[in-house]
């Protein structure tokens, strides 16, 4: 883990034991603080390495400068120890274990709800009977064109968003209530967990846990888009898994089934007419190489071999005809559903990223704690000579 990043379960477990630390004896506290800085491991000062006629002013410089860039360390190595303390004492998870915990949960979740979605829809819309073909038409609209949808009502609200000052996540109504259940869902299961061992707490113990609370509700107040960010992630990631539903679902009927794909249309179009449309979709795809087993798209006899017309019915047309949409359709949902998911998944991952790297907690108590940290100890009283 880089020095310079944050995660988000630290952020919370810090701002939590900072408050925790409020209003506490000030000596205690430097006390215990002083024992923790006693712990980190300090790298070994290369005082004798210095190069001979260095000036003492260039050593301090570096000293001042490798100071700086040592206290994220050693506020990891404060919250580490806090950790392990208030595990021993406490039967109950910090505020960043719980997040953790129950984003690693709606994580899996999502995934799964996603997956198991697009994958039966995908074989409830392919089941076939031998009778009537698979509408071409409704599977890419279904499929495709409704994801495009999608991304374009995502494109127009972040323009309104951006022409307003705000971003997306913090205008999106969506995300807005997935953050205010996550957080809710956090303070019910800290409250539920509360009022099972309230009976047993001391008085130290129930500051904690007010304490705990106090640090889930103010969630999205503090970190704002770093706490906002993870479902927008989520969102996508339920995207990914559902083409991924819907492409496992059309592949394993294409193999473990006579697939028979045809379109129809009450209105005058010609064939010439679909295939060319056919064609400027299948641009992104069209520089697949021609020897592959799988065609960018179907050829213009393809498609007139397929057209349905109802009162002549499917047993004059030919069988290869029939089956030649379905690598089509696959790489539709491939470049319009899945790729552009996860084209936004990375960009957004690693804004959230680079965000956790300048993202810092409380600098106010921050610099008490470190100063508490680093301050020598100081003694009054007199040395006492033996006799």
């Amino acid at each position: 883990m880089s020095n310079r990043r944050w995660t988000l379960s630290e952020l919370l477990d810090i701002d939590f034991f900072l408050r925790l630390d409020e209003g506490e004896d000030l000596d205690r506290l430097t006390a215990r603080d002083r024992k923790i800085q006693a712990t980190f491991p300090q790298p070994s000062e290369q005082i004798q390495g210095q190069a001979p006629g260095q000036p003492p002013r260039q050593t301090a410089k570096k000293a001042a400068k490798k100071s700086k860039t040592s206290d994220i360390p050693l506020l990891r190595h404060w919250l580490a120890a806090r950790k392990t303390a208030h595990n021993e004492e406490h039967a109950a998870n910090t505020p960043g274990a719980i997040w953790q915990e129950l984003f690693l949960a709606f994580s899996i979740a999502v995934v799964l709800a996603g997956f198991i979605s697009g994958a039966g829809m995908a074989f409830s819309f392919l089941a076939y009977s031998g009778t009537e073909p698979i509408n071409v038409t409704l599977y890419f609209t279904l499929f495709v064109l409704l994801q495009v949808a999608l991304f374009l009502l995502l494109g127009a609200s972040s323009l309104l968003g951006y022409l307003r000052g705000s971003s997306i996540l913090e205008a999106s109504l969506l995300y807005k209530c997935m953050g205010w259940l996550f957080s809710t869902l956090l303070q019910k299961l800290t409250a539920a967990a509360h009022r099972q061992v309230e009976g047993r707490l001391s008085a130290e113990n129930r500051l904690h846990w007010a304490v705990r609370t106090a640090t889930l509700k103010q969630l999205r107040q503090r970190y704002g888009l770093l706490f906002l960010r993870p479902f927008f992630l989520l969102g996508q990631l339920a995207g990914i898994s559902f083409n991924c539903g819907v492409l496992a679902a059309t592949l394993l009927k294409v193999i473990g089934a006579d697939l028979a794909f045809g379109w129809q249309t009450t209105l005058q179009v010609e064939s010439a007419s679909v295939h060319l449309l056919v064609q400027r979709i299948a641009l992104p795809w069209s520089w697949l190489p021609s020897w592959l087993p799988i065609p960018a798209s179907p050829t213009l006899e393809q498609v007139e071999g397929s057209r349905l017309i109802l009162k002549e019915g499917i047993y004059h047309l030919a069988n290869r005809d029939l089956a030649a949409w379905w690598p089509f359709l696959c790489l539709a949902v491939l470049c319009y559903g899945l790729l552009p998911r996860l084209v936004l998944f990375l960009a957004v991952f690693l804004r959230q990223r680079r965000q956790l790297s300048t993202a810092s907690p409380d600098q106010g108590r921050c610099r008490q704690l470190l100063h508490r940290m680093r301050s020598p100890v100081v003694s009054t009283k007199a040395r006492v000579e033996a006799r």
